[in-house]
């Protein structure tokens, strides 16, 4: 951290002082606010730089015993909701949520401690103290300032893909494996501006550190809907207890496949070489789904097989001329846990591919020859070696022809943090040889069909058909 940005951040490290005046006094240190990179400390009349400060982990953190807003929160959440949303994130309401606390019997609440516990103490969110129409609560959501368009990108990507860490949406606004501290400053303002108006859900859990994530809000829902149309499942969280910390890790790793997909696009300048030519390249978000909106069924003798992949994306190229169109993918995250059922997972998708059930998803791919290809991304290159061997050895056992499926690779982690885009980072489970090409040239080839017959042109997002290929056992996909 640079002195003129420690400099910056001194109005943030004034209210901590305020609120350690005794131990100042004492003569001992206080730690840099959690939020900023660096630390300082102060000694009554200097100010000194230092290395490194131990700062209190989450788990000591998770209760603030001498904060009576953090008790309030144990004891009476309806009141603390009361306060939270009188707050809203806005600092003209300091003296008005200090009134409102000494009514309710907490005396010593003051404004540095409004904002230290709103902003910083670890307390589950309030869920909205009352009911308000559809309409005014996207009128609500409409008031938070957002010259950049970027409300309406987290909240259709928090209902498409359940969770994001703060992280992840950082890279989603503003693409790039690398983002400044002024990036994720400006994406934590949005965020904390986004949630007291209860359009997400901001939570964290234990074993993840400070670790941020989120999910779509109480009031995000309407908005959402305006977006998408009917929506699909159960969404909007108001509490703690609605989330599957198993499927949260699930879900985060994979949506990372196709954040750093993205992201390492954009650090290459969103240009990539191929075929002798210069293609201009992105994986625009709009045209990206997570399994919510992906569970489908195609009929199997006797009845019907499901199948969810983790997610559907595009890489969308212009090479200025004759080509500009989305080249779709599906994209799965292989974990290592659950070997025979993800096995069992990739040959479905013979069948899935031969079924025609993919189309009537996303219709748009309904072109005679064309079947989208599979992207699987393992933890571990021995996994990934190992996975695409048993494999094929399973689908000769059931004389299942792996190549009917259109297309079906397979690369790890660590490979894919290297260059994903590469030659050599995708191998083929069909045939377990190390494409020679980068993956762009490798959608491309897959996509030929589609190019050739019925382009999806680039400048518009993929069109979903929500109920197409809707699985008959369930009222809900």
């Amino acid at each position: 951290m640079s002195p003129k940005d420690h400099i910056k951040a001194l109005p943030d490290y004034f209210q901590v002082l305020l609120e350690h005046a005794q131990d100042i006094s004492n003569n001992v240190v206080v730690p840099w606010p959690e939020t900023l990179s660096g630390t300082l400390v102060t000694r009554v009349h200097s100010w000194k730089q230092v290395k490194s400060i131990n700062m209190p982990s989450a788990a000591a953190r998770k209760r603030q015993k001498d904060c009576p807003l953090c008790g309030l929160a144990e004891s009476d959440p309806k009141t603390h909701g009361s306060l939270w949303e009188t707050y809203a994130g806005d600092e003209k309401q300091f003296d008005k949520v200090v009134r409102s606390a000494q009514d309710a019997g907490l005396p010593g609440v003051t404004p540095p401690l409004v904002k230290l516990h709103f902003q910083n103490h670890n307390y589950e969110q309030p869920a909205p103290t009352g009911r308000i129409p559809v309409e005014d609560r996207i009128k609500l959501i409409n008031t938070i300032p957002d010259r950049k368009g970027r409300v309406p990108i987290v909240l259709q990507a928090l209902y498409r893909h359940r969770f994001l860490s703060r992280r992840q949406i950082v890279q989603l606004l503003i693409p790039g494996s690398n983002s400044s501290q002024a990036d994720n400053k400006t994406v934590s303002r949005l965020l904390n501006k986004m949630r007291f108006k209860h359009a997400v859900y901001e939570f964290r859990l234990e074993g993840q550190g400070t670790q941020k994530f989120y999910a779509l809000g109480a009031y995000g829902t309407a908005y959402v809907e305006q977006l998408e149309g009917d929506l699909v499942g159960k969404v909007g969280v108001t509490r703690l207890e609605q989330i599957s910390p198993m499927k949260l890790k699930h879900d985060i790793k994979a949506s990372d496949v196709f954040i750093l997909m993205r992201c390492q696009l954009h650090d290459v300048g969103a240009k990539i070489e191929s075929g002798g030519r210069s293609l201009a390249v992105e994986m625009p978000p709009e045209s990206w789904w997570a399994e919510r909106n992906l569970s489908m069924a195609f009929p199997v003798p006797g009845g019907e097989r499901k199948i969810e992949p983790d997610g559907f994306a595009t890489l969308a190229v212009n090479d200025g001329r004759h080509v500009q169109a989305h080249l779709p993918m599906w994209l799965e995250w292989d974990s290592g846990h659950k070997q025979d059922r993800t096995i069992e997972q990739i040959i479905n998708y013979v069948a899935f591919a031969q079924s025609g059930a993919a189309s009537r998803r996303f219709p748009q791919t309904n072109v005679e020859g064309y079947k989208i290809p599979l992207l699987m991304v393992t933890n571990t290159p021995e996994r990934a070696v190992d996975l695409a061997e048993r494999v094929r050895k399973e689908a000769a056992a059931q004389h299942i022809d792996l190549a009917q499926a259109g297309g079906m690779w397979i690369t790890d982690q660590q490979t894919m943090e290297t260059g994903v885009w590469q030659p050599g980072a995708w191998r083929s489970i069909s045939t377990g040889e190390t494409a020679q090409v980068g993956l762009a040239d490798i959608l491309l080839e897959a996509s030929k069909p589609l190019l050739d017959k019925s382009p999806i042109h680039s400048r518009f997002p993929v069109e979903i058909d929500i109920k197409g290929a809707r699985p008959i056992s369930t009222l809900q996909v």
